[in-house]
């Protein structure tokens, strides 16, 4: 596996995913996703220990060297795609979303923050609009599921309202960094329903 290229990871994909995010459809929405660059890493790194993100994490990435071995594990993760979310106001740096597990149940994971000045202010649909564009007219995939805190009922809302749908025989628990359980909601976005909920 380590000398094998992944299809994701090839040129002709890459250049693809960099077309995909410049369509003129994205231009009017409020953010775009970008692929990291060395600019953005390095803000994310400035910002992405905010304590404000990480309320409903297992394991709290609230100081900046947690933070950073977290982030650059994620960065390096060979089945995943990550992205930086930019808002196009003001061109600043709001957050950071992936697809990782990439095949996994046919289909991938996905995972996203925002810095705390973007939160709660509905961004989260249109950063779901691209990236599961993405996994299902790129990847082909069948499905994008995510597991979220049962505690994080605002999440929760704002993903069903998108068409996920919570399926209750995968939900879990976890252990969190400070001994108690975490119970996990598990919801999944078919493929079958992404343009009539994004077309």
């Amino acid at each position: 596996m380590k000398n094998q290229t992944l299809f994701w990871e090839s040129e002709p994909f890459k250049l693809s995913v960099a077309e995909y995010l410049t369509r003129s459809a994205f231009k009017s929405t409020p953010i775009v996703l970008e692929i990291p660059d060395t600019d953005s890493i390095e803000s994310l790194y400035d910002k992405g220990c905010a304590q404000e993100i990480w309320r409903f994490s297992r394991y709290p990435k609230t100081s900046s060297s947690v933070f950073r071995q977290y982030f650059d594990r994620a960065l390096a993760r060979r089945d995943s795609l990550s992205f930086v979310i930019r808002e196009q106001k003001e061109g600043k740096i709001a957050g950071f979303t992936r697809l990782k597990s990439i095949g996994k149940m046919r289909g991938a994971e996905t995972g996203t923050w925002f810095l705390p000045q973007y939160q709660n202010k509905h961004l989260n649909f249109f950063a779901k609009k691209i990236l599961l564009g993405i996994a299902f007219d790129l990847l082909e995939l069948s499905n994008v599921y995510c597991y979220v805190s049962q505690e994080n009922i605002p999440s929760i809302k704002s993903l069903k309202n998108m068409g996920f749908v919570s399926q209750e025989g995968y939900s879990r628990e976890k252990r969190c960094a400070d001994g108690r359980a975490q119970a996990q909601e598990f919801l999944l976005f078919d493929s079958a329903n992404y343009l009539s909920v994004f077309g």
